[in-house]
C-alpha cells in the first residue's frame, strides 16, 4: 500500500446540523482560500497557547500523546523508521501542497513570536494558488513518501547526495508544525471524499506527504485530517480535531448568532505580514536520472489509486445486533479468507485516553 495512515474527515464548516441525519444547513459559503487560513490560524494558536498555557485539550483528557500531533515526522529508514521531533516552541512553518508543489508559510513572526494574522495567512494562499502552474509537477518529491519503506528511505538517501542543499529542504518538511494539502479536486459525494481523505485518489496522488501529519482542504472548501498512527494516538487526533472544529466554526459564524454553539481557542495577539515575506518554496536540486524516478513513484502511485475502491453504504448494525467496528472486523476477515483461503490474528484498539500517558492500547 501507499500508506497505512487513518483519516478523519469534518462535518461541513460554515454550516449547522438539521435535523436529518447527516445532513447540514449552510449559512455561508467558504472557499477553500478562506477554510484554509482559518485552518491554519487555528492551529497555530493552538500550537502558540499549548507553548504558553500547556496543552489545551477537552476537560479529563490526558494530553501527553497529543505532543507528536504537530512539529513531527515519520524518517524512513532501511532497518527501522525512525521518528524526528521539533521543538514546538522554536515551530515556526507549515508546509503547503499544491499539485505536488510543496511552500512554506511562516505563522509565527521571527522576531517578535506573534502569530501572523489570518488576513496575512489568506493572502499568503493565495499568492501560492497564483504562482503555482496549472500543470501538475512533473516530478514532485513528495511522490517519494508513497514508496515502499526500505524503497523510500533509500530514494532520499539519494535525494540528499544529489545537493547538499536538499538535506536543509526536507528538513524544513520534517519540522514543519503540519502539512496542508489545498487540492484542486472538489468532494461531491461522500465516496470521493473517502477516496482522496485516504490517499488522495489518481488526481491528487501528488499532493500528499505521507510522513507527516497532514490537512487535506477540498476545492469546494471541505477537510479532512490523514494521521500516521505511528505518530499520533487516535483519541488525542480525535480530540484535537473536535477542538479545531469549534474554533475554526466560531470565526466563520461571527456574524450569526449559532457562532454561540461553537468554543473557541483562547485569543493569541497577532501581527500583519506581507503575503510574500511568509512564502517560500521548497527548493531541491537532482538530476535527470533522480527525476525519471520520482516521476516512476508519481506513476506508480496513481495505478495504485486507480484500483483502490471506497464503497460508501449504511448497514443497520443495530438490527443485526452488532457493533459496526465488529462488522467490519467480520467484513475483513470473510476477505482476507477469500483471498487467502485462510483466517488472520487481528487486533482491536483500547483508549485508555482517562489515564496518564495513556493512548491506545491493542489487544
Amino acid at each position: 500500500p501507499v500508506h497505512s495512515s487513518v483519516a478523519l474527515g469534518f462535518k461541513k464548516f460554515g454550516a449547522i446540523d438539521a435535523t436529518a441525519f447527516d445532513s447540514h444547513v449552510v449559512l455561508k459559503p467558504i472557499s477553500q482560500v478562506q477554510l484554509a487560513a482559518n485552518i491554519i490560524f487555528s492551529v497555530a494558536k493552538f500550537v502558540r497557547g499549548s507553548v504558553q498555557d500547556g496543552l489545551l485539550m477537552q476537560e479529563g483528557c490526558d494530553a501527553s500523546n497529543m505532543t507528536d500531533l504537530f512539529c513531527s515526522a515519520r524518517v524512513p529508514s532501511a532497518i527501522r523508521d525512525e521518528i524526528s521531533r521539533s521543538d514546538w516552541g522554536k515551530a515556526e512553518h507549515v508546509a503547503v501542497l499544491r499539485d505536488g508543489h510543496v511552500y512554506f508559510i511562516r505563522v509565527f513572526s521571527a522576531q517578535t513570536q506573534l502569530v501572523t494574522d489570518v488576513a496575512s495567512i489568506q493572502a499568503a494562499i493565495e499568492l501560492i494558488l497564483k504562482v503555482t502552474p496549472l500543470s501538475d509537477n512533473s516530478a514532485p518529491v513528495s511522490a517519494l513518501t508513497s514508496l515502499g519503506r526500505d524503497e523510500a528511505a533509500s530514494a532520499f538517501t539519494q535525494l540528499v547526495s544529489e545537493s547538499p542543499q536538499n538535506a536543509s529542504a526536507l528538513e524544513a518538511v520534517q519540522n514543519a508544525i503540519t502539512v496542508i494539502c489545498l487540492d484542486t479536486e472538489a468532494w461531491p459525494t461522500p465516496e470521493v471524499k473517502q477516496k482522496y481523505m485516504l490517499f488522495g485518489g489518481v488526481a491528487e496522488a501528488e499532493s500528499r506527504w505521507y510522513h507527516k501529519n497532514q490537512i487535506i482542504i477540498s476545492a469546494d472548501g471541505e477537510a479532512a485530517l490523514n494521521y500516521d498512527r505511528a505518530l499520533t494516538d487516535r483519541h488525542a487526533a480525535v480530540a484535537w480535531c473536535n477542538t479545531m472544529f469549534e474554533d475554526v466554526q466560531h470565526a466563520l459564524l461571527s456574524d450569526f448568532p449559532e457562532k454561540s454553539k461553537f468554543n473557541c481557542l483562547p485569543p493569541v495577539k497577532t501581527v500583519a505580514v506581507p503575503a510574500d515575506e511568509l512564502v517560500q518554496p521548497m527548493k531541491v536540486i537532482f538530476g535527470k536520472s533522480f527525476a525519471n524516478n520520482i516521476r516512476s513513484a508519481k506513476e506508480s502511485a496513481k495505478k495504485l489509486g486507480e484500483r483502490v475502491c471506497v464503497d460508501y453504504v449504511r448497514i443497520p448494525t443495530v438490527t443485526l445486533g452488532l457493533h459496526a467496528d465488529a462488522f467490519m472486523q467480520i467484513c475483513f476477515q470473510l476477505a482476507y479468507f477469500m483471498l487467502h483461503g485462510r483466517l488472520a490474528p487481528t487486533s482491536q484498539e483500547i483508549s485508555l485516553s482517562k489515564f496518564y500517558n495513556g493512548g491506545m492500547a491493542y489487544l
